[in-house]
């Protein structure tokens, strides 16, 4: 994702023109009385799952000004959404999002981002996970350099690897000790994705396009 992010501001293949992600579970059974699967405590796989990829969305491409979702609900929750995400101009960005699979199917976060000049793709299922296919030349896996996590212990559930949980509580942390704002992302861009979350909900639930 920071490659990513690096590509899209460097221009690296020019102009970002559209977005698909997806973040994908097994049931969660393994949180406390359940409480994952309780809707006003979790806010459903949309809220807890999916909404990072709206994150992605919202910092890579801006605000859209519309969403339309369908999905799958169960017990009162949202438990798996398909949201299309409505831009002004030559931009489109789309995602899904849940956990309403099976509990052998693997978890996997994915992107597929479309350049001017060329198509990133990420699949944490996959080995290699990220291939660049620049136009005109022949497709590559880059070595993403991961930073080094001192005293890490072994990974469970959905965390593959410690890397960037490190990298976000190491910045946090930093903006603590220094008495500054966060500037990467701020709470204002948090409360907008929330804000999209909610809007995508009220699509599903009615059916139609939902202006933000």
């Amino acid at each position: 994702y920071i490659y990513l992010k690096q590509l899209t501001q460097e221009g690296t293949f020019g102009e970002l023109r559209a977005l698909s992600c997806s973040r994908l579970s097994p049931p969660v059974t393994w949180t406390w009385e359940d409480w994952m699967s309780d809707p006003q405590k979790s806010g459903s796989a949309v809220m807890d799952l999916h909404i990072h990829d709206v994150d992605l969305i919202l910092y890579l491409m801006g605000k859209p000004y519309s969403v339309f979702a369908e999905g799958i609900r169960d017990a009162h929750a949202w438990n798996h959404i398909f949201t299309v995400y409505n831009y002004e101009g030559k931009k489109a960005a789309m995602a899904e999002g849940g956990w309403r699979t099976t509990s052998e199917f693997p978890f996997s976060m994915a992107f597929r981002a479309y350049f001017e000049r060329g198509v990133v793709e990420f699949n944490s299922a996959r080995q290699p996970s990220l291939t660049v296919y620049p136009e005109g030349q022949k497709a590559y896996s880059p070595q993403i350099e991961k930073p080094k996590v001192q005293g890490g212990r072994e990974t469970a559930g959905n965390i593959a690897e410690l890397g960037g949980y490190f990298n976000e509580i190491q910045y946090f942390v930093g903006c603590i000790l220094e008495d500054t704002d966060p500037s990467v992302l701020t709470p204002e861009d948090a409360r907008t994705s929330l804000e999209i979350v909610l809007a995508e909900i009220k699509s599903a639930e009615t059916g139609r396009e939902v202006k933000v």
